[in-house]
């Protein structure tokens, strides 16, 4: 009776590890087995030529919650491809194209310039981002400035602006490196890889 009593505590605290270690993401969740690998799969499935970088990207920040998931499930037999719609949708279908670019900070839209403002390319934790100031010093140990980056997603506007989606400390660590003094407008261009949906 006692050694139930043990092994049943046992697979209780267990299971509070894993439930733990998957809200904090310590493990990627697409390679978690079922629900998470399942419904990965169909978003794979559903997006065959969207780059595995973007599509981790964006399961790791829009279905990985656990709201998401039990819709997805219940309504959508574990499918997400149609409950993404509108500009997701668009987003995920590319064309996407992995690059290195020539950037300074007046090469994105105001909203990325606002937000880079707005953080003073990373001396300020403007949105409350954790542990923001860790991964800056991370990031501007890494970056180069050479095109050898990680790679950041962007989106290219009709106006030929990027809008940053993903890598904002990368992306602010290597604008950072351009800074020739003068106005931000007219910094030195760097270099940055990145997935671009055109």
């Amino acid at each position: 009776m006692v050694s139930f009593l043990l092994f049943y505590i046992f697979i209780g605290v267990l299971r509070d590890i894993i439930k733990k270690i998957l809200r904090e993401g310590s493990i990627p969740i697409y390679k978690v087995q079922n629900p998470y690998k399942k419904i990965y799969q169909n978003l794979r499935k559903g997006f065959p030529q969207t780059p595995e970088y973007v599509l981790r990207d964006f399961f790791d920040n829009h279905i990985h919650e656990e709201k998401t998931i039990k819709t997805l499930i219940r309504d959508y037999y574990s499918d997400p491809v149609p409950f993404i719609r509108g500009y997701w949708k668009w987003y995920l279908e590319g064309p996407w194209k992995l690059q290195v670019l020539n950037l300074n900070p007046n090469d994105f839209n105001d909203k990325s310039i606002d937000a880079f403002i707005e953080r003073d390319f990373g001396n300020i934790n403007s949105y409350m981002v954790p542990n923001d100031f860790e991964r800056m010093e991370i990031q501007r140990g890494l970056m180069k400035g050479d095109g050898t980056n990680e790679p950041v997603i962007l989106v290219k506007n009709k106006d030929g602006k990027y809008e940053l989606i993903e890598g904002w400390h990368r992306t602010m660590s290597l604008l950072k490196l351009g800074d020739n003094g003068e106005d931000l407008i007219n910094w030195d261009p760097v270099k940055i890889r990145a997935f671009v949906h055109n």
